[in-house]
């Protein structure tokens, strides 16, 4: 019985970690799409990832290190200097794993 109360509690937690997420999502699309602040969207965007941290990811810790060295990586003025070098195809990419 405890076990199965643990369980229990687990899901609970999974499932309110899900909708969190999933409204945290819903405000980064109005702040990116109809504000414009992308200040305001990212940080959504990264307290959205977080919450699924929480109920995907068996090492958050790991995760959290590589999405910061992605940031650090990707960063507006070298995302400028890489402007243009990409394929010159304009038809639309799908990344997998990337909220829509």
């Amino acid at each position: 019985e405890r076990l199965f109360q643990q369980t229990l509690e687990k899901k609970t937690k999974n499932n309110f970690a899900k909708m969190l997420q999933k409204m945290k999502l819903v405000q980064f699309t109005y702040w990116d799409q109809q504000t414009q602040n992308v200040q305001e969207a990212w940080k959504l965007l990264m307290e959205s990832q977080q919450l699924k941290l929480t109920y995907t990811v068996t090492d958050p810790q790991a995760e959290i290190t590589r999405n910061i060295n992605n940031q650090q990586m990707f960063t507006p003025e070298r995302l400028q200097r890489l402007n243009g070098k990409g394929s010159p195809s304009k038809l639309p990419i799908f990344i997998v794993g990337f909220p829509r």
